[in-house]
């Protein structure tokens, strides 16, 4: 027999149709370009790069309606653009460096629709609340429901998939976990009443087992009301209601069916009896609020790559504008490479290798040999290249180097702290080695971003740029280059998702 909790019925929680629409409509009068989930596209190019690619999408909108004998739950949302890091291996290392980082906002007619086909005794799905996985709440879905999508078809093919496999999106994020013990993770299992009221058993999977647990623990009534939303919670788990008042946490049970921050107790609804507490909401005028998420901001204009790190005398690298024909580019600042401007599409031809050509040691302590310090007149150089369209600019930052690399950074979170390490495959020892902290020195190519001694990564303000491109140099050597670059993505990404980029 398991001793795993079984779940509980600790409430009941019911709209109609009407009221659920007008709620979601309210929340949001126009499609949210509030950023809501961000999906993970990872793919790998080649042995030796990996591209990891994030869709952004908006907050969704949810609608409900009945045909017949058949009903339907829609979830509307935008398609707000991508953010895209590319990930490269080096010949002789360890570990992968970030040297490309695309951000694109899409325009605002990019819309995803799921319907959710479902009869009254068989919904096909039911909202999902965890603390402990991001403080979201999910609707989760079973079997084959319908896309539409006003993208491009290949978009729609891979959403498709996405959704298909993960059959469930975040509809809500929370600022604040409940207090209730009872609500850490609860899920709404619902039905169809009267055809018109979506009524939805509120269940929790409890803190411990519980004698008859899996039975409702009274014999209240839901509290059903036409043009309403209301609630039922039982005194067993809210021991608030044992005192003839609300949960404590009413506000925020308010928004597992509607947008949150959208509705409000309606204290003229009270009703006490033993055991329990009913009540119903009310809408509060306004727009839902969202908790902040991983940004793209919807703009007319958009240039990719946002960062790139190129070595000198390689190959043009694309230069992505949005509106091709009607752009305007200049160099902001020195220029070190050049435009060339095609048919359809612009590209940054990096500098030429240096003259006279840095000299390699062939017997260096790292797999790939390390160039002679004095031989290495510039290390780095970076063109910003301004994009203009109609009044508006976006910039693209190009770094050249001009020595090869012979070590890699390691991204780790030290007491809570983006955390860099410089690292190196010792051909002696045959095996990875640290670079001791005292013997690392670290500069920043270029961004605002700036490495302590320790190794610990400060970002700066968004200027000269959102994202920092770091240097690593072992001092162990006075005459040849040990070094390792790379960008990093803060704050664009959290210190987190920097990490997990480097380590997946």
């Amino acid at each position: 027999m398991s001793n795993e909790p079984q779940s509980v019925d600790i409430g009941i929680i019911g709209i109609d149709f009407d009221t659920f629409n007008k709620f979601w409509q309210d929340g949001y009068p126009a499609l949210s370009d509030a950023p809501g989930e961000l999906i993970e596209l990872n793919r790998q190019t080649d042995p030796f790069t990996s591209r990891f690619k994030q869709l952004q999408m908006g907050q969704p909108r949810l609608s409900l309606r009945s045909s017949g004998n058949s009903f339907y739950l829609e979830l509307e949302q935008r398609a707000l653009g991508e953010l895209e890091v590319v990930m490269t291996m080096e010949a002789g290392a360890s570990a992968r460096w970030m040297n490309y980082i695309r951000k694109e906002a899409f325009p605002s007619d990019r819309v995803l629709k799921i319907n959710i086909e479902f009869s009254e005794l068989d919904p096909r799905f039911k909202f999902y609340y965890s603390t402990q996985a991001g403080k979201a709440l999910s609707l989760v879905w079973a079997g084959a429901v319908n896309y539409t999508y006003s993208g491009s078809e290949t978009d729609k093919l891979v959403l498709t998939q996405y959704y298909d496999s993960q059959k469930k999106m975040v509809i809500n994020y929370y600022a604040a976990a409940p207090t209730n013990p009872y609500l850490q993770s609860v899920e709404l299992q619902p039905s169809v009443f009267a055809g018109i009221v979506l009524r939805c058993d509120l269940k929790s999977p409890g803190t411990a087992n519980i004698t008859g647990s899996n039975k409702r623990a009274s014999n209240a009534p839901a509290f059903e009301a036409s043009g309403s939303y209301f609630c039922t919670t039982y005194g067993l788990y809210f021991p608030e209601n044992l005192f003839g008042k609300p949960p404590v946490d009413f506000q925020w049970i308010a928004s597992l069916m509607v947008p949150y921050g959208m509705a409000e107790i309606d204290d003229s609804s009270l009703v006490r009896m033993p055991g329990f507490v009913a009540f119903s909401y009310r809408s509060i005028s306004g727009t839902a609020m969202v908790e902040a998420q991983p940004d793209i901001s919807s703009v007319s204009l958009t240039v990719s790559p946002l960062m790139a790190v190129l070595g000198a005398g390689y190959e043009k690298e694309p230069l992505e504008v949005s509106d091709f024909n009607r752009a305007a580019l200049e160099f902001v600042g020195a220029q070190h490479g050049a435009i060339e401007k095609g048919l359809d599409a612009f590209y940054y031809v990096p500098p030429p290798s240096q003259t006279p050509l840095v000299i390699y040691e062939t017997s260096s302590k790292t797999l790939q040999a390390a160039a002679q310090l004095q031989t290495v007149r510039e290390r780095a150089v970076f063109d910003v290249i301004k994009v203009t369209v109609g009044g508006v600019s976006a910039l693209s930052t190009f770094v050249t180097l001009f020595a090869r690399q012979t070590h890699y950074i390691k991204c780790l979170i030290v007491n809570g702290q983006l955390t860099l390490q410089l690292w190196y495959y010792d051909v002696d020892q045959a095996k990875d080695v640290r670079v001791p902290v005292g013997e690392t020195e670290w500069s920043t190519l270029y961004g605002g971003g700036s490495v302590s001694s320790a190794g610990v990564f400060t970002h700066g303000s968004s200027a000269p740029s959102t994202v920092s491109v770091i240097a690593g140099r072992d001092l162990g050597s006075s005459r040849l280059l040990y070094w390792a670059v790379t960008v990093i993505p803060i704050p664009l990404y959290s210190a987190a998702q920097a990490v997990k980029f480097f380590n997946d």
